[in-house]
């Protein structure tokens, strides 16, 4: 052999040993050098890529969070807020396009928080709607903190007009436009007011997970897939 031979011998092994990217992202390196006339030339190619560490700690990681996930996806079918206000408020809906119906005007404090996509929070609510049907009209103010309140703590919705998927409320996750549910009161000042929605989407992500041993996330929002 060589010495340019040994050389590159040499260096292909200090690759691999160490992990190099040519066996993590098959690379097809040919790398040669031709010695004396008449010798065939060295050509080294990479092998068949290896499962890496970071694989098995995916793997792992997914496994090990199976069950807090379903525990997860079981407490997003119920979202409901408890708080002290003053106006009045009555909101019955099957989906956002079934209102039957829904008319008030408050102010509200939510303390106690549990809102669709897993929104813990604390929130100022000041609300005017009046609906029937997939028709509605509301002007809404929410001012809150808590883990849905990353891009800011002021969210304002209004619309006229036939509900859609489209709307911005909507788009933004801060409702759920299939959650059948019930909102009511206070009709006194601090009076309690309360508000429950179900969410069948959130119904089919767990049981999905379940039968799935949790390989099929519709909501994406499973830890172990991080």
């Amino acid at each position: 052999m060589t010495r340019n031979a040994a050389w590159l011998v040499v260096i292909t092994a200090l690759l691999f040993a160490s992990g190099g990217s040519l066996a993590a992202d098959r690379l097809k390196e040919v790398i040669s050098r031709s010695g004396p006339q008449g010798e065939t030339a060295v050509v080294v190619e990479d092998e068949p890529a290896a499962v890496s560490k970071a694989g098995y700690s995916g793997a792992a990681w997914r496994i090990g969070m199976f069950i807090p996930d379903r525990i997860l996806d079981a407490v997003d079918i119920v979202s409901f807020g408890v708080g002290l206000g003053d106006g009045f408020d009555v909101n019955v809906h099957v989906t956002s396009f079934l209102h039957a119906p829904a008319v008030g005007t408050y102010k509200s404090l939510n303390f106690i928080n549990w809102r669709y996509n897993r929104d813990l929070s604390i929130v100022f609510i000041e609300e005017n709607e009046v609906g029937v049907g997939p028709l509605i009209m509301y002007k809404s103010e929410f001012f809150g903190m808590g883990t849905g309140w990353r891009e800011g703590a002021r969210k304002d919705y209004g619309k006229v007009g036939v509900v859609r998927l489209s709307d911005e409320m909507y788009q933004e996750k801060f409702r759920d436009p299939w959650a059948i549910g019930a909102a009511a009161g206070p009709v006194l000042l601090l009076t309690p007011r309360v508000e429950v929605d179900v969410h069948p989407v959130e119904i089919a992500d767990f049981v999905v997970g379940i039968l799935t041993l949790g390989f099929v996330d519709l909501r994406h929002d499973d830890w172990g897939r991080r």
